[in-house]
């Protein structure tokens, strides 16, 4: 759900308390603010929905990279990024609770990427997240631009964190664009 219909939602479930309670303009935004803390995730959550996201992250991040490394078809690739850009702004889309301040949210995604996962620090990690994917797709996973794939992703993982951080589609677009 996007930032603009989350605030139409809270608009249209406030109405009803706003007109029975004959609420301030202030009490009506406190009230909507409310209703917009609630439709965010618990940290905890949030960091297992950027979990489960991130192999469709990563798969597809790294078939694009391999597709440019190989110089693959362009049509290829122009889907691979349609997929990404997809899983990202999903990624993006979700909020955590009481906190979702841009750093807060760097911080639990890098948890989940570092830490948890260590997609920026194990490309054996990478590999194996991507490995049965590439193989379904055809690709021969004892290249060197495979290995050169696996490295590139591993090095990038800040500037996929910061993209799904950011809950901007068009910094988001931009970032998949520029692969």
């Amino acid at each position: 759900m996007k930032e603009t219909d989350r605030i139409i939602l809270a608009e249209v479930m406030s109405l009803g308390k706003r007109m029975d309670e004959h609420m301030t303009s202030t009490e009506a935004e406190k009230y909507k603010t409310q209703l917009l803390t609630e439709m965010a995730y618990e940290r905890k959550m949030f960091k297992a929905i950027i979990t489960n996201l991130s192999q469709q992250i990563i798969q597809n991040w790294c078939l694009i990279r391999y597709g440019r490394v190989a110089k693959t078809d362009e049509g290829l690739i122009t889907h691979w990024k349609s997929e990404l850009l997809a899983h990202l702004n999903n990624a993006a889309s979700n909020k955590i609770k009481n906190n979702n301040s841009l750093l807060s949210r760097i911080k639990a995604i890098s948890e989940v990427w570092t830490n948890e996962k260590e997609y920026s620090t194990d490309e054996n990690v990478i590999n194996l997240t991507i490995y049965s994917k590439f193989i379904e797709e055809g690709i021969d996973v004892s290249s060197d631009a495979y290995k050169q794939v696996l490295h590139d992703c591993m090095m990038a993982s800040n500037a996929i964190i910061n993209a799904i951080a950011s809950e901007s589609a068009e910094q988001i677009s931009q970032y998949v664009n520029s692969l």
